[in-house]
């Protein structure tokens, strides 16, 4: 956050629950976002810790493996009640900010369903073959 306040990009609009700051973008941030967003050339590229973790399974056990594989499929079925609560409470409007939420949080949904899926997958397959 300092850095992006250093830079213009966010400002302090208030303050929290136990002194904390809130921050708003600025004129100059939302500048900075769009051209992150339309630039050509902008890396698009798709990157997760937790695949990066699959790969260095093969550091542990068959079953510390398949356990941490097991883990990450139950915490990704559990995932969506508690994204279904926000987005059955929440008011979509058509606001551009709560619809993009509305977006996101779909997006969530859909892909803790797609993660769990391929870590079972990934479990029964690291099971057979080491």
């Amino acid at each position: 956050m300092a850095k992006l306040s250093e830079k213009g990009l966010i400002e302090v609009t208030g303050a929290g629950a136990r002194r904390r700051r809130q921050y708003g973008i600025t004129d100059a941030g939302r500048a900075e976002l769009r051209g992150r967003l339309t630039e050509p050339g902008t890396d698009l590229a798709f990157r997760s810790a937790a695949l990066l973790r699959v790969f260095f399974l093969w550091t542990l056990s068959r079953e510390e493996g398949v356990d941490h594989l097991k883990n990450f499929a139950r915490v990704n079925r559990e995932r969506p009640a508690a994204l279904e609560a926000v987005r059955d409470k929440a008011e979509w409007v058509a606001d551009p900010v709560r619809v993009c939420g509305w977006l996101i949080l779909e997006y969530g949904l859909r892909g803790s369903a797609t993660s769990a899926e391929r870590a079972d997958w990934a479990a029964e397959r690291l099971a057979e073959h080491l």
